[in-house]
Protein backbone atom coordinates (compact mmCIF):
# COMPACT_ATOMS: atom_id res chain seq x y z
CA UNK A 1 0.00 0.00 0.00
CA UNK A 2 1.26 3.41 -1.10
CA UNK A 3 0.32 6.80 0.32
CA UNK A 4 1.77 10.02 -0.39
CA UNK A 5 1.47 13.64 1.22
CA UNK A 6 0.28 16.75 -0.07
CA UNK A 7 2.45 19.71 0.60
CA UNK A 8 1.48 23.31 -0.52
CA UNK A 9 3.77 26.15 0.21
CA UNK A 10 3.15 29.81 -0.30
CA UNK A 11 5.80 32.46 0.45
CA UNK A 12 4.77 35.63 2.11
CA UNK A 13 6.11 38.28 4.23
CA UNK A 14 7.65 37.62 7.82
CA UNK A 15 4.75 40.11 9.90
CA UNK A 16 2.15 37.83 8.14
CA UNK A 17 3.97 34.54 8.68
CA UNK A 18 4.21 35.10 12.26
CA UNK A 19 0.53 36.03 12.59
CA UNK A 20 -0.25 33.24 10.36
CA UNK A 21 1.80 30.57 12.75
CA UNK A 22 -0.16 30.73 15.79
CA UNK A 23 -3.29 30.10 13.69
CA UNK A 24 -2.60 27.51 12.02
CA UNK A 25 -1.06 25.53 15.26
CA UNK A 26 -4.54 26.14 16.63
CA UNK A 27 -6.55 25.15 13.30
CA UNK A 28 -6.17 21.53 13.57
CA UNK A 29 -8.62 19.12 13.14
CA UNK A 30 -12.08 21.24 13.45
CA UNK A 31 -10.47 23.85 11.04
CA UNK A 32 -10.01 21.20 8.43
CA UNK A 33 -13.39 19.98 9.78
CA UNK A 34 -14.94 23.37 9.13
CA UNK A 35 -13.67 24.03 5.99
CA UNK A 36 -14.29 20.39 4.22
CA UNK A 37 -18.46 21.03 5.59
CA UNK A 38 -18.29 24.65 3.52
CA UNK A 39 -16.62 23.05 0.30
CA UNK A 40 -19.26 19.62 0.51
CA UNK A 41 -22.10 22.36 0.96
CA UNK A 42 -21.17 24.15 -1.58
CA UNK A 43 -20.82 21.10 -3.80
CA UNK A 44 -24.03 19.49 -2.51
CA UNK A 45 -25.58 22.90 -3.42
CA UNK A 46 -24.24 24.07 -6.70
CA UNK A 47 -22.65 20.98 -8.10
CA UNK A 48 -19.19 21.75 -8.99
CA UNK A 49 -17.10 24.52 -9.34
CA UNK A 50 -14.10 23.58 -10.72
CA UNK A 51 -12.54 20.86 -12.49
CA UNK A 52 -12.07 19.05 -9.40
CA UNK A 53 -13.68 18.79 -5.93
CA UNK A 54 -12.78 17.01 -2.30
CA UNK A 55 -15.85 16.18 -0.62
CA UNK A 56 -16.62 15.47 3.15
CA UNK A 57 -17.25 12.11 4.06
CA UNK A 58 -18.05 10.58 7.39
CA UNK A 59 -18.05 6.26 7.75
CA UNK A 60 -17.77 3.66 4.98
CA UNK A 61 -21.30 3.14 3.69
CA UNK A 62 -21.11 7.78 2.63
CA UNK A 63 -18.67 7.40 -0.31
CA UNK A 64 -20.75 8.77 -3.14
CA UNK A 65 -20.86 7.51 -6.71
CA UNK A 66 -19.39 10.80 -8.07
CA UNK A 67 -16.09 9.49 -6.04
CA UNK A 68 -12.94 8.90 -8.18
CA UNK A 69 -12.43 5.24 -8.71
CA UNK A 70 -8.49 5.22 -8.01
CA UNK A 71 -8.73 0.87 -8.49
CA UNK A 72 -9.78 -2.20 -7.16
CA UNK A 73 -8.65 -4.11 -3.76
CA UNK A 74 -7.80 -7.59 -4.75
CA UNK A 75 -11.59 -8.57 -4.21
CA UNK A 76 -12.72 -6.36 -7.00
CA UNK A 77 -14.20 -3.82 -4.27
CA UNK A 78 -13.86 -0.66 -5.71
CA UNK A 79 -11.23 1.98 -4.35
CA UNK A 80 -11.14 5.40 -3.95
CA UNK A 81 -8.76 8.57 -3.75
CA UNK A 82 -9.27 10.46 -0.20
CA UNK A 83 -7.50 12.82 2.05
CA UNK A 84 -7.63 13.29 5.82
CA UNK A 85 -6.19 15.60 8.38
CA UNK A 86 -4.03 13.90 10.91
CA UNK A 87 -2.72 15.22 14.03
CA UNK A 88 0.73 13.54 14.35
CA UNK A 89 2.06 14.90 11.05
CA UNK A 90 1.26 18.59 11.99
CA UNK A 91 3.53 17.93 14.59
CA UNK A 92 6.27 16.30 12.86
CA UNK A 93 6.09 18.66 10.08
CA UNK A 94 6.70 21.53 12.69
CA UNK A 95 9.73 20.00 13.89
CA UNK A 96 11.57 21.09 10.51
CA UNK A 97 13.41 23.99 10.18
CA UNK A 98 12.01 26.10 7.23
CA UNK A 99 12.62 29.75 6.01
CA UNK A 100 10.41 32.26 7.94
CA UNK A 101 8.47 33.08 5.05
CA UNK A 102 7.03 30.08 4.19
CA UNK A 103 3.93 28.44 5.82
CA UNK A 104 3.07 24.75 5.22
CA UNK A 105 -0.03 22.89 5.59
CA UNK A 106 0.08 18.76 5.25
CA UNK A 107 -3.26 16.72 4.76
CA UNK A 108 -2.65 12.94 4.47
CA UNK A 109 -3.51 11.23 0.96
CA UNK A 110 -4.82 7.84 1.34
CA UNK A 111 -7.64 5.52 0.58
CA UNK A 112 -11.25 5.12 0.98
CA UNK A 113 -13.57 1.60 0.27
CA UNK A 114 -16.80 0.56 1.72
CA UNK A 115 -14.62 -2.70 2.89
CA UNK A 116 -13.00 -0.56 5.33
CA UNK A 117 -13.66 -0.84 9.17
CA UNK A 118 -13.48 3.01 9.27
CA UNK A 119 -13.91 3.76 5.65
CA UNK A 120 -10.53 5.19 4.68
CA UNK A 121 -6.66 4.65 5.26
CA UNK A 122 -3.63 6.70 5.39
CA UNK A 123 -0.21 5.32 5.71
CA UNK A 124 1.84 7.02 8.56
CA UNK A 125 4.92 6.38 10.26
CA UNK A 126 5.28 3.04 8.55
CA UNK A 127 1.66 2.11 9.99
CA UNK A 128 -1.53 1.77 7.86
CA UNK A 129 -4.35 4.24 10.18
CA UNK A 130 -8.06 3.91 9.60
CA UNK A 131 -9.68 7.14 9.67
CA UNK A 132 -13.66 7.84 9.31
CA UNK A 133 -13.54 11.20 8.69
CA UNK A 134 -12.00 12.32 4.90
CA UNK A 135 -12.58 13.73 1.81
CA UNK A 136 -13.40 11.78 -1.14
CA UNK A 137 -12.33 13.15 -4.76
CA UNK A 138 -14.49 14.19 -7.24
CA UNK A 139 -13.78 15.25 -11.19
CA UNK A 140 -15.96 17.40 -13.22
CA UNK A 141 -15.10 15.15 -16.32
CA UNK A 142 -14.35 11.20 -16.49
CA UNK A 143 -12.53 9.82 -18.96
CA UNK A 144 -12.82 5.95 -19.60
Amino acid sequence: MSFHRIIILAFFPDTYIRQKKKQSLTWGAQGWQRDAHVRTEEFRNHGPRSPTTWVLVEGRDKIPNSALEAGKDKDGNPIYIARAYFEDSLRKFGRLELSRSILMFCLEIGKASRVFKEGAAIGYGGRVIEVNKTENFHPLLRFS
